[in-house]
């Protein structure tokens, strides 16, 4: 969001975000738990007390979804399109699917193939780290305003 946005409507933005985060957090820690909703063999949101604070959750996930995967599909769009710097379009696009993969898993968690998520969650992740391994191996400039006040 940092690198897309001008830097006054990314922190407000941020501020939000960390504010619905902490609010969260602290809903959680004060519900009650339901023990006997518990399950030996995988972790369950059954157990909380407070079901509607499981509401909550796809707020926090769709904004980060817009800007991981929206932002990453949206600057490998850019570069497509100019045909130039093509790592950083596999760079990009490379984050795109490891920002994806985690809400693959998500889904097949609540058909209840939660180890799904855990596989999802790490080749997720390594496709973020290739993907930003790639474009900071690229060395040429970003079309980005803000990326290139970073990179500097």
């Amino acid at each position: 969001m940092h690198l897309l946005l001008k830097n006054r409507t990314a922190n407000v933005l941020s501020v939000l975000l960390l504010l619905a985060i902490v609010v969260s957090s602290v809903f959680v820690i004060l519900s009650p738990i339901d023990a006997s909703q518990a399950e030996a063999h995988r972790l369950t949101g059954a157990v909380l007390g407070w079901q509607w604070i499981r509401l909550i959750t796809p707020f926090i996930n769709i904004y980060a979804f817009i800007f991981l995967v929206g932002g990453a599909i949206w600057s490998a769009w850019i570069y497509a399109r100019k045909r130039i710097h093509r790592a950083r379009m596999i760079g990009n696009i490379a984050i795109a699917v490891g920002g994806l993969l985690p809400g693959i898993g998500g889904s097949f968690t609540k058909f209840g193939y939660t180890e799904v998520l855990y596989v999802t969650e790490f080749v997720g992740l390594c496709c973020i780290f290739y993907g930003y391994w790639v474009i900071r191996q690229d060395g040429t400039r970003s079309v980005h305003g803000n990326q290139v006040l970073v990179a500097e």
